[in-house]
């Protein structure tokens, strides 16, 4: 019977070890999500559509090609456009954040895994090809795209693998900040990342490009996760919009009295510039408390997807291939502003549609041979691996 109990109570100390119960103050302030929500799974496909029309207005050479003396309608259009979609990058953070944030163990390695699995097949795929059939720098590849993380070919991936991997110390962090400190923290960050950043760069964020501005974006979203912030949907639309023209106009004025200067250290597409930070937040919110009624069998198809249209269709062996001389994305600069907002739009939804119905494939080959053989799994049953395990760590 002793030994019965012995036996028991180390099976469960073994149970508690594996699985601790968090405190109550850590469960109070990191709640569980078990779900995602739909609003936000649709913000992430609107993130996505962003991207891409951020990448055809920009390196199909309609923003720098359009002349503002000789088409003042696309040229207001293609700012626009662009000022509208540059807050995606911000949107997808703040959405992993607001998730990340609510876990008491943010951290999974088969997560990371398949994100790092997911990255490799692209990059390998495409440059390999692109190698072979389009004549891309085989050297180039060789650096960055046997390992795309490491070598950041995928910017965006690197510094988001980076941030995963920090996350449990973030919460750790957070948990334990009164709201006031959380406040506090927020504008010191805001004050010398975004803030400042049109007179200087102390930090040198590289426009958004970086882990800080991502670290930032970590801790805004957990605080509106904590602390919600009831603001009028109508209020959010109205500031968006005031700074969606006030952006685009003073865009205007700035290269009509030749101020680049100004311009570029002001209004410049920068993901850490304090506009682009307002209409993030100012989106975010409307999105955070939207109620999605229909087409949530679409959304929940569409919304797996959206990290291999980015993969696909940003791969440094095609993107200039696949702007500059597939498609005639150029041809539009000369037109008025509606055939440029139709070319940029209908672009879009074209490398949008593709990229998306070749992930696809690769999910539905990906799930026949784990079948046969499930690689991340035999790679999760290592040794190294199993003892790599951050939450351990920290408890």
């Amino acid at each position: 019977m002793r030994n019965w109990i012995k036996i028991r109570n180390e099976r469960r100390k073994r149970m508690r070890k594996e699985n601790p119960i968090p405190s109550n103050t850590e469960a109070v302030l990191i709640p569980q999500v078990k779900e995602r929500n739909l609003n936000f799974e649709l913000l992430r496909i609107v993130a996505m559509f962003m991207v891409v029309l951020l990448h055809v207005n920009l390196m199909g050479g309609v923003l720098r090609g359009v002349n503002y003396n000789e088409n003042l309608s696309g040229f207001l259009v293609s700012r626009f456009m662009e000022y509208l979609c540059i807050i995606a990058v911000n949107l997808y953070v703040m959405i992993s954040g607001y998730y990340l944030s609510a876990s008491a163990r943010p951290f999974k390695m088969a997560k990371l895994l398949h994100i790092l699995c997911m990255t490799m097949f692209w990059s390998w795929l495409i440059g390999g090809a692109a190698c072979y059939f389009l004549g891309a720098n085989l050297n180039s590849f060789i650096m960055t795209g046997i390992f795309p993380v490491l070598g950041r070919n995928y910017w965006f991936v690197t510094d988001y693998v980076v941030m995963y991997l920090l996350s449990p110390f973030y919460n750790r962090l957070l948990a334990h900040l009164s709201q006031k400190q959380h406040g506090y923290l927020l504008c010191v960050l805001g004050f010398f990342f975004s803030l400042v950043i049109g007179a200087f760069d102390p930090i040198q964020l590289v426009g958004g490009y970086s882990l800080y501005w991502f670290t930032l974006l970590y801790i805004l979203a957990a605080y509106i996760r904590k602390y919600p912030v009831r603001i009028k949907k109508s209020r959010c639309m109205m500031l968006w919009l005031a700074v969606l023209l006030f952006q685009t106009c003073s865009s205007y004025l700035l290269a009509r009295f030749h101020l680049n200067f100004i311009a570029a250290r002001f209004f410049d597409f920068n993901y850490n510039s304090i506009w682009v930070l307002i209409n993030s937040i100012c989106c975010f919110m409307l999105f955070k408390d939207m109620q999605i009624k229909r087409g949530a069998k679409f959304i929940k198809f569409l919304a797996p997807l959206t990290f291999g249209i980015y993969l696909i269709h940003i791969n440094s062996g095609i993107v200039n291939w696949l702007f500059q001389e597939l498609l005639p994305i150029k041809d539009c600069v000369d037109q008025t502003g509606w055939v440029v907002f139709l070319y940029i739009l209908s672009f879009t939804v074209l490398v949008f549609t593709v990229c998306a119905l070749l992930e696809k494939l690769r999910m539905i080959l990906y799930e026949y041979f784990t079948r046969v053989i499930d690689i991340e799994k035999k790679i999760l049953n290592l040794k190294i691996v199993k003892r790599f395990n951050i939450d351990q760590i920290l408890d």
